[in-house]
């Protein structure tokens, strides 16, 4: 969902965090690499709401700053084996585009059951392919949801990825 503003709206900027003054209040912001995150929201009426608002959200902000709230640089991460995989699989090297932040994999998850075969769109030197891979019953990974149901992974089986794509072991 976009949102779209006023740039004179912004009424305080303390990075990571920047509130908005809106028709209902101010929203408060955290902001991301590709989007900021809606923290917290304080209603107000007329001027002089706007001022006792204002201040609201200067010492909610503050105090988000003080938890320890701010960002802190990601690690650094070895992404050789990634891309080099990547490089043989496309034939061509991974861009910075080709690159994914790691999921937060949940404590428990539901087995939906054995996976027969997947399916997948691909570029291939330069050319899009579809893939398709079906699994020796040995191999047959079990697949595995997140209790949200957005974190879906395979679990087990006897299978790798390789330059040709998906290959039982």
């Amino acid at each position: 969902m976009s949102t779209n503003y006023n740039p004179k709206d912004i009424v305080v900027e303390a990075y990571p965090y920047w509130a908005l003054r809106t028709a209902q209040g101010f929203t408060i912001y955290k902001a991301g690499i590709t989007h900021s995150t809606r923290v917290a929201s304080i209603g107000f009426t007329g001027e002089a709401g706007f001022e006792a608002g204002l201040k609201w959200v200067r010492a909610e902000i503050s105090r988000l700053l003080k938890d320890g709230t701010r960002m802190k640089p990601a690690p650094r991460v070895d992404v050789s084996g990634a891309a080099k995989l990547a490089e043989s699989f496309h034939g061509r090297a991974p861009e910075f585009e080709d690159t994914y932040e790691k999921p937060r994999i949940p404590d428990a998850m539901a087995n939906i059951g054995a996976v027969y075969a997947i399916e997948y769109l691909a570029e291939r030197d330069g050319k899009e392919y579809r893939f398709r891979h079906v699994f020796k019953q040995k191999s047959r990974p079990q697949l595995a949801v997140a209790p949200d149901g957005k974190f879906v992974t395979m679990i087990g089986g006897s299978w790798r990825f390789t330059e040709d794509g998906f290959e039982d072991t």
